[in-house]
């Protein structure tokens, strides 16, 4: 299945202050290109979430992807195990086992 091409990002980290710097582009219906401008925080009450926020981007699941593997190439990895590092792992101990069965030696 064929990525989505309407939204592109790129993430790098920045030359200084060791901040994760992503870009975005997109395709208006028309074909022509569009760019997000940055991002303007806002102090709110506390209980702003209290009633229904509104999200500051929606993304279609292709470009969603495209923005994790953006980051995962600017080097940011998962901080918990599971998905594909947690998987990589059980994978490793598992070969371990069966080379150990079939080799008749101790696991590692």
């Amino acid at each position: 299945m064929p990525m989505n091409q309407r939204t592109k990002f790129h993430c790098s980290r920045s030359f200084f202050g060791g901040h994760i710097d992503v870009f975005m582009r997109s395709r208006s219906s028309e074909g022509r290109i569009v760019v997000p401008e940055p991002v303007v925080l806002k102090v709110c009450e506390e209980d702003v979430f209290t009633s229904t926020p509104l999200p500051f981007l929606s993304l279609e699941p292709e470009a969603a992807q495209n923005l994790m593997d953006e980051l995962w190439n600017a080097g940011l990895r998962p901080t918990e195990g599971t998905g594909s590092a947690g998987s990589l792992a059980a994978t490793e101990r598992h070969l371990a086992d069966m080379r150990a069965l079939v080799f008749k030696t101790e696991p590692k």
